[in-house]
This record gives structure tokens, C-alpha cells and sequence, in this order.
């Protein structure tokens, strides 16, 4: 964002600005200084697919559900504007069970609420789908269940040109059923 703000037509426009605890950062390099990768950069991902989905999704305000292990963030806002991000307390790992389809239904129902009492507060309405990415999507949909209504996952944008056909591939997945949607985020930051 700072090299896009220096174009001098567009200087005049806001520049997207993260803050994070110094010493969750310092951890993360002091990590990969000891198994000597060389550091680039730490960025949120769910910043860059939020943006991406601005782009070519033009609503009042975004949401956008990044699911983890052991918590949910919310991203609300605009195209290239302002941007609350909220850390929803549960993740995906509390809602695993035997029947994949209860779960999904829990954690989906609750992730919905949540979304409600967060923009009850500001006067802000339920948009037409609420975006979700995320390792946990993986974890809680199957090809027998699928998102519930007013939900939609990143993949189904089409935010860049990538080929994933895992049944053609010489080697599969072994740690989780699907990859899918960590590899549809990490395309889009990367495009």
C-alpha cells in the first residue's frame, strides 16, 4: 500500500496500516533466524484476500471469516477503507465431532451470531454472503455438506487463475482430507 500511495494520483488516499504486538513479530523472526530461513515478511493473509475480495465485490461493507484452530477474526469493511478486524474465541477444533455435518451447522450458527452482536452494536447490516476462508473451512465442509446460506468461500471468486485437480495429482494430501482453501488464499495473496 505505502509504493501504491506514492503514485502521485492517487497520494491523496488512505493507506491500510496493521498493528500488531512487537513481540509476537520479534517471536516469529527469531524463529526463522534459528532455522535459518531468510525473513521476507510477516503478513496477515486475510488483509490481502479481504482486499481482493473489494475488488471485484462492491458491497456497503465486507465480511470476511478467517477460521483457525482455536479462533475465528472477523474482518468488516470497504474497499480500500477502513477495516475492524474482531477475534471471535472459537475456532474449529471446538466444534469437531463424529457427525461433520452437526458440526459445521454448530460453528457456523455460532459464527453467525457472533457477525449479528458485532454489527448490532454499530448499525450495520447483514450483508449478502459472508465470506470465509481459512485451514478450518477444510476441516468443517466435506462433498456432502457445504456452507450454509448467506455463506460463501473465497475459492468460489475465482480471485486468481490456479489449477488444483487433486485426483489428477501424483501425490495426494495425507495430513487432511483437502488443502483447497489454504491453497485458494495463498494464490490470491501471491496474485
Amino acid at each position: 500500500d505505502f509504493l501504491r500511495m506514492s503514485d502521485r494520483k492517487i497520494s491523496n488516499g488512505l493507506v491500510r496500516t496493521i498493528y500488531s504486538k512487537r513481540d509476537f513479530i520479534k517471536s516469529w523472526t527469531d524463529t526463522l533466524e534459528i532455522v535459518n530461513v531468510p525473513i521476507i515478511g510477516l503478513v496477515p493473509a486475510a488483509v490481502h484476500v479481504f482486499d481482493s475480495i473489494t475488488s471485484i465485490i462492491i458491497e456497503e461493507s465486507t465480511f470476511l471469516i478467517d477460521i483457525e484452530a482455536t479462533q475465528t477474526t472477523l474482518l468488516i469493511g470497504s474497499n480500500l477503507a477502513e477495516l475492524h478486524s474482531q477475534k471471535l474465541p472459537f475456532g474449529y477444533s471446538l466444534y469437531l465431532t463424529d457427525n461433520l455435518k452437526e458440526s459445521s451447522k454448530n460453528y457456523f450458527e455460532r459464527a453467525l451470531n457472533s457477525v449479528k452482536l458485532i454489527i448490532q452494536e454499530t448499525n450495520q447490516k447483514l450483508p449478502q454472503n459472508i465470506f470465509v476462508m481459512g485451514q478450518g473451512l477444510d476441516k468443517l465442509l466435506n462433498t456432502e455438506f457445504s456452507l450454509p446460506e448467506g455463506f460463501q468461500s473465497i475459492s468460489d471468486l475465482n480471485l486468481s487463475n490456479y489449477s488444483y485437480q487433486p485426483k489428477t495429482m501424483q501425490i495426494h494430501e495425507t495430513v487432511s482430507k483437502t488443502i483447497e482453501n489454504n491453497i485458494c488464499a495463498l494464490v490470491s495473496i501471491l496474485s
